[in-house]
């Protein structure tokens, strides 16, 4: 339909959309922006093309529908200050967050942001931000030798129903003195107008304004602004795209590429990423941390991996923001309680490290779990909604508490209740409880007739004694069990707090707002399985070593030779530890899963430059060849200097012999540990490694870099790098 229907050099049939830099107010029209007929230079910034050929097919199945949505609300912004902020029910709740929460509008940017055409707003889909408008650029305008602007859509529509009627045909002379076709701009600046000239199937345009003070405002001036008819690079714009120059428009053609990239390569890995503690704080924003880590990533794949590798498969990182929207009840009474000195530090400590206790809280631990359980379920059932077929896999990226609250939701997916995690009530009665709750000697039974007897003889009073014992045996007996069944009764009275009948509220009644002492956490189902689970800058070790927990499949008790531990498995098919090694909250995992990593070094993550930094080299270098000089030292101060010779003739033939024993039997395999075996479960392979270290810069600081190493994770390249890389390894070259 918007084809080039002539000649002229100023006619095509390229649509593009925009979205405006700045953001829409509350109940905002998108009407209202922009407020002058052109848009601005730097106000706006192009969908890429496939974008908007999404975007155009959407608005052409309902163009009538749409132009008169827009035109109705351009007439209620037409009718004053005062009378366009009145806004009907039907707008408020278009305009409200509950409504963008669940529609389904025509996916943009890769799918992290939708567009609705009826209000002609841009939202993010998987979190809470700003709207921004949306604007179909078919007329543009052109301000001596400048960019080409959009128009307005309403200026836009006038002007293409001029151009269909070809009113240049009809051309007269204006006052100007000027031989052309007039069109006045209705709603518009007063006396905005069109010049059309041309004869047949050639015409030029140009926007003029009416002598009246208002040229000079809009820069209007002469023969006024060039107009065109579809989409083109200016003369400017093209050779910034040609030779480089220009920041704006570099910025603007790589962010075009990766939306075109985004929009070409389906969505074959998904990953949740899970924040951790700061969340309150001003500047914290999880949504930038997660922009930054996944502009990072985009980069680091398109240099160093294939073409095939990265059209195979696209990677799309969602944020999971579950302290957003969390109130804790206890949270106004510790801000009355926090005292006035060093403010801010407090405030700091208050929006950081709180959160930690208020997990290992009884009390505040069910809603911080309930909260990142439901934030991931929603967040799943959003992405399955816009791709009802996928069939890709699901990751969990877990930061510092973030790690901790997901490892917990992971270890409880197929038991959904636990008992309170950092300690567990102990109601078990030993015999010593049982000698305490014994009854005074007044109380029990009197044994006056073997006093009596004092006359009888040594084998009547050794059968007497022997009969008392047995009796106070029997008699102790008795209350252990009677304590041990009080005990139980108290156990599944205890499991039952969490119901109505325990709250003392009956079927159909409101339960008291009243907050009860947890001691049984239930957990949620995950409604999707986990491929890999990234703990990054984790205080996991932590965690698990105060709970007196161990990562197994819950029969190694003789192995770690201590029957008071628990073990627990995530439900995941690889687990990844990523910390620096200056990071003052992470700790190792490794130890916790098998003895016999105890001494061993985490795994380097490489150099994102290739291989290890120098000084990680040259200090690998040293260990190693001091460790081989002590071991060398140490054979021959066991065997003699007289027989160095000899030993080391005898380990030469050794080694040849073993060589050309091709026909023998191959030696048995050793018997594997149980850590063994548990590590590879968790990562995968018979050699693998979970606990993966960055490599310190070569002139970094250990105190200086504690302060934000815990926070560099996001924009760090060889963190992005190493689960870029780890994302795409089934994928060949």
């Amino acid at each position: 339909k918007y084809v080039a229907q002539t000649t002229s050099p100023s006619d095509g049939d390229d649509v593009r959309w925009y979205f405006c830099k700045t953001p829409l107010g509350i109940h905002e029209a998108a009407a209202s922006v922009p407020s002058t007929e052109i848009v601005g230079k730097g106000e706006f910034f192009r969908f890429s093309v496939r974008d908007s050929l999404s975007l155009e097919e959407s608005y052409l199945e309902r163009e009538e529908e749409l132009v008169a949505l827009w035109w109705k609300e351009y007439a209620e912004c037409s009718e004053g200050p005062s009378k366009s902020k009145r806004h009907d029910p039907e707008a408020f709740q278009r305009h409200s967050s509950d409504f963008y929460e669940e529609a389904v509008g025509v996916p943009v940017k890769g799918g992290l942001y939708e567009v609705d055409l009826d209000s002609r707003r841009c939202f993010p889909v998987y979190w809470g931000g700003e709207h921004r408008r949306v604007l179909r650029g078919h007329w543009f305008a052109q301000r001596g030798s400048l960019d080409w602007l959009p128009l307005r859509e309403d200026i836009a529509e006038q002007l293409e129903f001029g151009y269909r009627s070809k009113i240049w045909l009809r051309r007269s002379f204006q006052p100007s003195g000027q031989f052309a076709a007039r069109l006045d701009f209705h709603g518009a600046t007063q006396g905005l107008h069109a010049l059309f000239t041309g004869e047949e199937d050639s015409w030029e345009a140009w926007l003029n304004v009416d002598a009246s003070g208002i040229t000079s405002v809009l820069g209007l001036k002469g023969t006024g602004c060039k107009l065109r008819r579809g989409f083109i690079l200016s003369g400017s714009q093209l050779s910034q795209a040609i030779f480089g120059f220009g920041q704006d428009e570099l910025r603007q053609k790589k962010e075009e590429e990766m939306d075109d990239y985004c929009s070409e390569v389906p969505v074959q890995h998904l990953v949740f990423m899970v924040h951790g503690i700061g969340q309150r704080l001003e500047k914290a924003n999880l949504v930038d941390d997660v922009g930054t880590f996944r502009r990072t990533a985009a980069m680091l794949a398109e240099k160093h991996l294939t073409k095939y590798q990265r059209h195979s498969q696209r990677v799309l990182f969602i944020p999971c923001q579950w302290r957003r929207h969390l109130k804790l009840g206890g949270e106004a009474a510790v801000e009355n309680c926090t005292l006035e000195g060093v403010r801010a530090l407090r405030t700091m400590i208050g929006a950081t490290v709180h959160d930690v206790l208020y997990y290992m809280s009884p009390i505040y631990c069910q809603d911080i779990i309930d909260s990142v359980s439901s934030s991931l379920n929603r967040l799943h059932e959003k992405f399955m909604r816009r791709n009802p077929g996928y069939n890709g896999k699901i990751s969990i990226y877990g930061h510092s508490l973030g790690s901790v609250l997901s490892y917990d939701i992971l270890c409880h997916q197929e038991s959904l209740t636990s008992m309170f995690p950092i300690q567990e009530i102990n109601l078990s009665v030993t015999n010593a409880d049982a000698e305490n709750e014994r009854p005074p000697e007044s109380e029990q039974p009197s044994h006056s007739s073997d006093h009596d007897s004092r006359d009888s003889s040594k084998e009547g009073s050794d059968a007497s004694t022997t009969t008392e014992a047995e009796t106070e045996s029997d008699t102790e007996t008795e209350r252990v069990k009677a304590l041990r069944s009080e005990v139980e009764i108290l156990r599944k009275e205890l499991k039952s707090l969490g119901t109505n009948s325990a709250l003392g509220t009956k079927q159909g009644e409101r339960a008291p707002s009243r907050k009860y002492h947890t001691p049984q956490i239930r957990y949620t189902k995950l409604l999707f399985q986990v491929d890999t689970f990234f703990a990054v800058g984790s205080p996991l070790g932590l965690f698990l070593s105060l709970r007196n927990v161990r990562l197994g499949s819950g029969t190694g008790h003789e192995y770690w030779e201590d029957e008071g531990i628990e073990e627990e498995m995530p439900a995941c098919r690889q687990m990844m530890n990523i910390f620096h090694p200056y990071d003052p909250v992470a700790y190792r995992v490794e130890p916790l899963i098998s003895k016999d990593f105890v001494d061993k070094k985490p795994e380097f993550i490489p150099y994102h430059k290739g291989g290890k930094r120098l000084h990680i080299g040259m200090q690998e270098f040293g260990e190693d060849l001091g460790a081989r000089s002590r071991a060398f030292v140490s054979s021959i101060a066991s065997v003699g200097i007289e027989n160095v010779c000899f030993l080391c003739h005898w380990r030469l033939l050794n080694a040849v012999m073993n060589d050309l024993a091709v026909d023998e039997e191959s030696p048995t395999k050793e018997e594997r540990s149980y850590g063994s075996m548990v590590m590879e479960r968790l990562s995968g392979s018979p050699n693998g490694r979970v606990d993966f270290m960055l490599q310190d810069s070569t002139f970094e600081h250990q105190y200086i870099s504690a302060i934000s190493s815990h926070t560099n994770y996001w924009h760090d390249l060889d963190t992005a790098l190493f689960i870029v890389r780890h994302l795409y390894q089934q994928i060949p070259e």
